[in-house]
């Protein structure tokens, strides 16, 4: 899903099926919950959604949350253009985030799905960019586990998923980082506020501030 020549038809299916996941195996309820414990937290009148992909998660969370500021990033331009077509209520950037310039006041940073994608070094360059540029992070990603690992394997062998999704599932699981890992990122990083939540279908959820 990261390669850049992947079509865009087959990304377009990909976004259905990863909504699909979202919705029936706990990532919207992660990201909700998340959200809300960060809410408890700040004020917020900003929710800007890192790897924002089909534009799904943001949607749904400014939804449930009466956000009017909603922004998606995401460096694949068939991403933005699949969201910003589906939801024209809401901003989505084709970018880099590295290169995002953000206002870091009241502003609430979420990934979904995106932190396995990057490397503990990667990750912690992502984490104090986020510091920099807002006021508290949401982190929803998968947990590394053996029995994430075979659930997920077991549910892409139903045919009518794409080969997109019979490579990545499984994948994302093994590339996705432990609690003790977060642990150690979220230091380097300089954070000394944060949570680390263990949430239905092999989920972590992260709020973290600095």
């Amino acid at each position: 899903m990261d390669m850049p020549t992947i079509p865009a038809k087959d990304l377009y299916k990909n976004y259905k099926e990863l909504h699909w996941v979202n919705k029936y195996l706990g990532g919207y309820k992660a990201s909700a919950f998340g959200v809300s414990q960060a809410f408890e937290k700040a004020s917020i009148t900003k929710l800007i959604d890192v790897g924002s992909g089909g534009g799904d998660t943001l949607a749904r969370l400014c939804k449930k949350f009466k956000i009017k500021d909603g922004q998606g990033i995401d460096s694949s331009h068939a991403a933005t253009q699949y969201a910003s077509e589906k939801y024209p209520n809401l901003k989505f950037h084709t970018n880099d985030y590295r290169k995002s310039q953000i206002p870091k006041e009241k502003v609430l940073m979420h990934t979904a799905l995106f932190n396995h994608h990057l490397n503990p070094e990667e990750n912690i360059a992502f984490l104090k960019w986020a510091s920099q540029n807002s006021t508290i992070l949401v982190i929803n990603d998968l947990q590394r586990s053996f029995w994430a690992w075979l659930g997920i394997y077991i549910v892409q062998l139903w045919p009518s998923f794409s080969y997109l999704f019979k490579n990545d599932a499984p994948l994302s699981v093994k590339r996705a980082h432990s609690f003790n890992e977060w642990n150690q990122m979220l230091a380097v990083a300089g954070y000394t506020n944060y949570s680390i939540i263990k949430k239905p279908m092999f989920r972590y959820v992260i709020i973290a501030s600095i």
